[in-house]
């Protein structure tokens, strides 16, 4: 996971070489602004992801600002997660910009057998991916409120003939819950 962190910034490094080249002055600063934004942010990611010691539970949770998704599968290094389309305004563009960090951790497991309609049939796995979503106030640096995804496979599904699996995730809940969040 280092290894791809270290080619994002070569990446980003090297785009930024890249501006120089054709584009206006007031273009090239932009680019590059831009550019040193997106390394800031990886080189961020570390310290987003690591939970404060000091909770600061709230009934009605809220959204600090524009906030930086990370996620975490089975236990893995966090990484930048997509953010849900209903959110896309409320992501921080800029270390400065984030007042809440979402972290996802989410986990797969077992909960069921498809059989499928070919013939000879196959049974698959039914996997479900239950995800726990904390959001953390940057400004108080605390956790502010934790809640469970849990998700059970799907009563009716299609399957590719190359298909090993068939898993469902939380992703539509998570990103309903957190446009309906109010902004502080």
């Amino acid at each position: 996971m280092k290894t791809q962190w270290i080619c994002l910034l070569i990446t980003i490094t090297i785009g930024m070489s890249f501006v120089a080249g054709c584009k206006s002055e007031e273009a090239r600063k932009r680019e590059s602004e831009r550019l040193n934004g997106f390394a800031k942010m990886a080189a961020a990611r570390t310290e987003f992801a690591q939970k404060p010691l000091k909770e600061a539970l709230v009934t009605q949770p809220y959204l600090n600002g524009k906030f930086v998704m990370l996620t975490s599968f089975n236990r893995g290094e966090f990484g930048f997660a997509t953010a849900p389309l209903a959110t896309r305004d409320l992501i921080a563009a800029t270390v400065d910009e984030v007042g809440t960090v979402v972290l996802q951790e989410c986990f797969q497991t077992q909960k069921g057998v498809y059989t499928t309609t070919e013939n000879p049939p196959r049974k698959l796995p039914a996997l479900s991916v239950d995800c726990t979503v904390t959001l953390i106030d940057r400004s108080i640096q605390a956790i502010i409120y934790v809640k469970k995804f849990e998700t059970e496979p799907a009563a009716d599904v299609r399957v590719s003939e190359t298909a090993r699996s068939v898993s469902s995730t939380p992703s539509e809940e998570i990103g309903e819950f957190l446009s309906s969040l109010p902004r502080k």
